[in-house]
């Protein structure tokens, strides 16, 4: 796999970039957070879809991108001969994924999902296997020196592929359990609680059913003789049923004329005796009436002496009105006379306060001989509103005398007006009761007209109660005799109904019963497939425990091949970047790393940061190389991320040249870093800038 151009559309900080990628050491150089690891996620997301990106779907696209701008990925690599093209791209509020893919410009792959299977198909590989392949970063390759023996060597054999033998295997032994789960359910059903053959029981089971049939048929002969004799007896009691209907019909005939002849009669008798009844009453209601009549002329003149009594209480109520305007006007004055009283004790002792040498307030001259007089004057001013004030209150009390006399007779007045209105009401009771019977006397003389003029028209009957009653002795002793019948052809019909359901029962016993055999034998059927498929089950086990050992005895095998394969490609690496003085570095059986120095082995740990990181390093170009080898070269680029952190000026320039050794294997070296002094040993540069918040890509 070779890659070819890349075109970036508001992908992260990138707005509109297009990069050529040449082949050879490519160095992708730039400040920390620029966008060099962009490019690389963008070739992932592109291929594998979101499970590649580092964050969710609306983070991807440019924060300064328009809404309606889509977010698009173009990518193009060479694969096995064939020319690819890959257009990933997200576009609207929902961030809905769409992609196309074409080989040697036709259609291959089509939608998001259809296109992210058709690269795992087309590549043989999921995201992590492909990353782990290519893809190598700093922090990685101090994780391999960091962990402990139990995690280093599943996560080396997890980045080799080794563990998709783990999980095959894994499968293996679920499929014998699940096989052997199966063929322990099957037993299950074979047997019994007690351990019993169920084939057998069933065999058993059937036999007897098969008695109980035989049973049932010679029970169902008997019932049909029995029926038989039923249906011969219920043919002549229908005989006799018919015989004593004719003679109760008769009988009932003449039964009917005579209830005819006794309803008119009867009738008739009724009406005479309503006829008497309303006589009687119309007599009473008369006599009711003249009572009333008289009792009208107790009310006599209540009209007049109601107007009375209402113009009584006019004249109080208008004689009321005056008095209460006077008293209101006494008041008044009263209450004037009292305002004048104060205003001239106030003055009095206002002047009395000042004394003979003080100043008149009005005239402001000394008042001298004027305060006995003025004294004097208040104090006959004052008599005269006191005698007027005793004199006013005289007359307010004749007038409130006269008040209460006038409502003593308003209220007298009242209670005679309400005995007058009690009397008027009861007049007319009286009235309405003497109305009341003359309708009731009018409809009632109507009825007994009518009651007579109905009795005019009936004919007159002559009834006979001693015939009357033999007619109904004797329909009624037919009636008896009639329905002792009806009730044996009944009794009869019900024993042939029960004989027949009884027939029928034994009939539908039958059925179950056969039914019956038939599930015994089908069951037996289902035990017999069992026992074949217990057989067959078995047979799998055996062949699965057999590929178990196989696939056991492969990855042992190969864990046996990759280990040396490791040591020997991470040796040729550390001898060349340390200048021969590290000969040799190997794995153990818990790929523990160990490097030989002076001939002896010592543990990594022994070592300094830089002699670390460098092996850790050659272990993972030593993985890399050994993947694209097992690919067979299908995959010809390599992405190496900020390798050179901890190594001096001679060791960077070691890398650099055991790279270009590697550049046989791979024709695409990408290299990601900031570290200026390797700019000049790398054949091409792609420059990662970051202006105004948006990425820019310029290649030297």
């Amino acid at each position: 796999m070779i890659l070819k151009t890349l075109t970036l559309q508001n992908f992260r900080k990138f707005k509109h970039t297009s990069i050529e990628f040449p082949e050879g050491i490519i160095g992708v150089v730039g400040f920390n957070g620029s966008g060099k690891s962009t490019i690389f996620e963008a070739i992932a997301w592109a291929l594998y879809g979101t499970v590649a990106a580092r964050t969710s779907s609306e983070d991807i696209k440019r924060n300064a991108a328009e809404p309606s701008s889509a977010c698009i990925v173009d990518l193009c690599f060479q694969f096995e001969g064939d020319e690819y093209r890959v257009v990933r791209q997200m576009k609207g509020k929902a961030f809905i994924s769409s992609a196309t893919i074409t080989r040697n410009g036709k259609i291959a792959a089509t939608g998001a999902g259809s296109s992210t299977m058709f690269i795992q198909k087309t590549l043989g590989m999921d995201y992590k296997s492909f990353f782990t392949s290519i893809f190598a970063r700093q922090k990685e390759l101090n994780t391999l020196s960091s962990m402990n023996a139990s995690e280093r060597r599943p996560l080396i054999l997890k980045m080799l592929g080794i563990d998709s033998l783990d999980e095959v295997i894994k499968q293996i032994n679920a499929d014998k359990r699940n096989k052997s789960s199966l063929i322990s359910h099957l037993e299950s059903n074979i047997f019994d609680k007690n351990g019993c053959e169920k084939q057998k029981i069933l065999l058993n089971k059937q036999k007897i059913l098969k008695e109980q049939q035989q049973q049932c048929n010679e029970e169902i002969k008997e019932m049909k003789k029995k029926l038989k004799e039923l249906k011969d007896e219920q043919k002549t009691t229908n005989i006799d049923v018919k015989d004593a209907k004719r003679k109760y019909e008769d009988i009932n005939k003449k039964h009917e004329i005579a209830i005819k002849e006794k309803t008119l009669y009867e009738q008739n008798q009724k009406i005479i005796q309503e006829i008497s009844h309303i006589k009687h009453k119309i007599e009473k209601r008369i006599k009711n009436i003249q009572l009333l009549k008289k009792e009208l002329i107790n009310f006599e003149n209540i009209d007049q002496e109601i107007i009375k009594t209402n113009k009584r209480m006019e004249e109080i109520n208008n004689s009321t009105s005056e008095i209460i305007k006077q008293k209101t006007q006494e008041e008044s004055e009263l209450d004037h006379l009292m305002k004048q009283k104060k205003e001239i004790i106030k003055k009095q002792n206002s002047i009395s306060k000042l004394g003979l040498d003080a100043t008149c307030p009005t005239c402001e001259r000394e008042l001298g001989d004027q305060f006995e007089f003025l004294l004097e004057k208040y104090g006959t001013k004052h008599d005269e509103l006191e005698n007027e004030c005793v004199l006013l209150e005289q007359k307010l009390q004749e007038t409130n005398e006269q008040q209460e006399q006038k409502q003593r007779e308003h209220k007298a007045l009242q209670k005679k007006k309400e005995f007058y209105r009690k009397k008027e009401k009861e007049q007319q009771e009286v009235k309405t009761r003497i109305e009341s019977h003359k309708k009731e006397q009018l409809l009632e003389e109507k009825e007994l007209k009518d009651k007579e003029q109905l009795l005019n028209k009936n004919p007159s009957i002559e009834f006979n109660l001693n015939l009357f009653q033999i007619i109904e002795n004797q329909r009624k002793t037919l009636y008896q005799s009639y329905q002792q019948l009806i009730k044996k052809t009944s009794k009869v019909k019900d024993n042939i109904s029960k004989q027949t359901l009884s027939i029928e029962k034994k009939q539908s016993n039958i059925a179950l019963l056969i039914q019956e055999i038939i599930s015994i034998k089908k069951q037996r059927n289902e035990l017999k497939e069992m026992h074949d498929k217990i057989k067959n089950e078995q047979q799998k086990i055996v062949e699965i425990s057999m590929l178990k050992e196989i696939m056991v005895s492969f990855r042992l095998h190969l864990v046996s091949r990759i280990r040396p394969a490791l040591s020997q490609y991470a040796s040729s690496f550390f001898h060349d970047l340390t200048d021969g003085k590290y000969p040799e570095m190997t794995l153990d059986d818990q790929y523990n790393i160990n490097i030989y120095d002076d001939g002896k082995k010592y543990p990594i740990q022994r070592f300094s940061g830089g002699e670390i990181d460098l092996a850790n390093l050659c272990l993972r170009l030593a993985i890399s190389d050994v993947i694209t080898e097992r690919a067979e070269g299908l995959f010809h680029f390599i992405i190496l991320d900020e390798i050179f952190g901890s190594q001096d000026r001679l060791r960077q320039q070691n890398i650099m040249q055991e790279l270009y050794k590697l550049s046989s294997t791979f024709k695409q070296i990408f290299l990601i870093t900031h570290v200026e002094e390797v700019k000049h040993y790398l054949q091409h540069i792609i420059q990662v800038e970051e202006t105004n918040d948006e990425s820019i890509i310029i290649i030297n």
